[in-house]
């Protein structure tokens, strides 16, 4: 197991398996978070991330000139939190309706993806409760 590399601010990953196979990992995710950067000027969400590894993993099981990946890893961030633009990115749209804004709707917050050597990545999903008690 190697210790939680951060990829970029906000985002950090851990793996097992293969030591090499994760130290490749993390600096192709970093590559992947500094190519985004440099295309759409601001920082790569994690979702993008975990599939955009998921992919480059799973090209490696496609072809028998090269081994599969033997590292298995969690990455998990937080994405800023900001209003939803129209169609992704692309222009201010109507108001309401088919293909409009949902009043009040946010991306962003917290993020935990699984990436497996298939290629296949997982979303984490996680419930909490905070239970408050009386002092005794």
């Amino acid at each position: 197991m190697l210790p939680v590399e951060t990829i970029l601010k906000g985002a950090v990953q851990v793996s097992s398996g293969l030591v090499p196979d994760g130290r490749h990992f993390v600096s192709r995710a970093r590559d992947e978070a500094s190519s985004w950067r440099s295309q759409y000027k601001g920082p790569i969400p994690i979702a993008a991330l975990a599939n955009r590894m998921g992919s480059y993993v799973q090209a490696f099981t496609l072809y028998s000139s090269v081994r599969p990946f033997g590292v298995t890893a969690i990455m998990g961030g937080w994405d800023s939190e900001g209003e939803l633009g129209v169609d992704g990115q692309v222009g201010t749209g109507p108001k309401v309706g088919g293909g409009g804004k949902i009043e009040g709707k946010k991306a962003g917050g917290p993020g935990l993806y699984m990436i497996e050597p298939s290629g296949l990545y997982w979303v984490g999903l996680a419930l909490t409760r905070l239970v408050s008690r009386p002092p005794c």
